[in-house]
């Protein structure tokens, strides 16, 4: 859900979206839990997007999302949608990437916090998850749920795919 989604972003990135209009997503809390403590700058409409498609794509599947579902949750139109992405392909893409980020940018801040202990940060990766998990209603990995809806080796987003589970096993 959105929530957990706004957590996850939190928590990777240290920002929090402000929304600006009734059809953007709630503001999530800060870094004490309390909604008081709003911290960082409205996301761009860029960013709402991504964020939006990102969060409908894992709860719906990429299939069944269509490009007005995510405009409309956004609180956009399709016109800003396909001035940032070309295409559905394309948001896709960028959507794998902003997560293969976040997941990189989550990796690093685990060895920056347990330097040297590569258990101590295998250990805290398996809360960091676990506590996604016990949070919502999990439908498994999002790259390898992606993979199953986007078989197609010459869309966008399959390079995404393969580049990020390649690297996760270096």
């Amino acid at each position: 859900d959105d929530f957990h989604a706004g957590l996850w972003y939190w928590l990777v990135t240290g920002r929090i979206y402000l929304p600006v209009s009734n059809m953007s997503t709630p503001p999530r809390p800060g870094p004490e839990g309390s909604e008081s403590s709003l911290v960082g700058a409205p996301l761009t409409p860029r960013d709402r997007i991504l964020e939006t498609a990102r969060n409908l794509f894992y709860e719906k599947g990429i299939r069944a999302v269509s490009v007005d579902e995510i405009a409309a949750r956004a609180g956009t139109n399709k016109m800003t949608l396909y001035r940032h992405f070309e295409s559905k392909d394309r948001l896709v893409a960028e959507c794998l990437r902003a997560l293969a980020a976040d997941t990189d940018a989550l990796w690093a801040k685990l060895e920056h916090t347990h330097h040297g202990a590569p258990q101590a940060q295998l250990k805290a990766w398996g809360e960091e998850v676990g506590n996604l998990v016990a949070q919502r209603h999990d439908s498994g990995c999002y790259f390898g749920n992606s993979a199953l809806r986007v078989p197609e080796r010459k869309q966008p987003a399959r390079a995404v795919i393969e580049e990020f589970k390649t690297r996760q096993r270096d």
